[in-house]
Order: structure tokens, then C-alpha cells, then sequence
């Protein structure tokens, strides 16, 4: 029995040290991801930039970086609305994308910016983005209640 029990823990001690490398290696990749997004998710600032990050960025969207993408996507929804025909055409190819868009339209945005989305959504919305438009204001809408 009592060689049976060292074998386990030397079976533990290299499984462990084989699991530690890859850990350390997830959390420093996760780093330079929260990192790099924090330094880039602020120059977004056209609807193919912020799909450009979405596409770089989604694995890291969490936390402060998740904080940072809310400010991207309502500032564009907000005060970038003649842009709104592109943004509805990456979100028609792209449905993970969409998801994207709609889940950051939260409560971390300025009450004032969500009503300014959902005024957009409703008074300025182009005639082919009616459901994407109905969308917007329904999810800007829900966060205002």
C-alpha cells in the first residue's frame, strides 16, 4: 500500500506540473488579450472597426473589457446612427455579432445614451433596418425600465 500511495502522488506531482505550464500559459494569453483589447476597443470608431475587435477581442469580453465595448457599441448606436445601415449589415452576416451588439446595450451605458439609441431606433431608423432597428430599441429600452 505504501507503494502504491507514492506512486499516486508521484502520478499527481507530474500531472500537476504538466497542468501548471498550460495554466500559466491560458492566464498570460488571457492577460495580453485583456491588455490588448483595453489598448484598441478605444479607437473603435466605425462599424467595421468595432466587428474588427469583435472578431479579435470576443474571448476576452469580460470585466473591464466588456465595459470597454459597451461604450464602443452605444456610443455608435448613439451618436454615430448614420452608420446604422453598415452596423445592420455586419450584424445580418454575422449573428454571433448581432448577439454581440444587442448584449452590450446594458446598464453600464448612460441612461441618456440608451434613449438616445432607442430615439435613433425609432425616428431614424432607414426602412431596410426596421427589425434590426426594433431590436436596437426594444434591448435600449428594456435596460431604461
Amino acid at each position: 500500500m505504501g507503494v502504491l500511495a507514492d506512486l499516486r502522488n508521484v502520478a499527481a506531482i507530474i500531472a500537476f506540473g504538466l497542468a501548471l505550464p498550460a495554466a500559466t500559459a491560458a492566464s498570460e494569453s488571457n492577460a495580453d488579450c485583456v491588455g490588448d483589447a483595453l489598448r484598441a476597443i478605444p479607437k473603435v470608431n466605425s462599424p467595421a472597426t468595432l466587428h474588427d475587435s469583435f472578431l479579435a477581442f470576443r474571448a476576452c469580453d469580460d470585466g473591464a473589457v466588456s465595459e470597454r465595448f459597451t461604450d464602443a457599441v452605444t456610443h455608435l448606436l448613439a451618436l454615430q446612427w448614420d452608420s446604422i445601415a453598415q452596423v445592420q449589415s455586419l450584424a445580418a452576416t454575422d449573428s454571433p455579432f448581432k448577439e454581440f451588439i444587442l448584449r452590450h446595450i446594458d446598464a453600464t451605458a448612460p441612461a441618456e445614451t440608451l434613449r438616445r439609441i432607442s430615439f435613433n431606433a425609432q425616428r431614424l431608423c432607414p426602412d431596410r433596418s426596421q427589425s434590426f432597428c426594433a431590436e436596437l430599441r426594444q434591448a435600449a429600452e428594456a435596460v431604461l425600465r
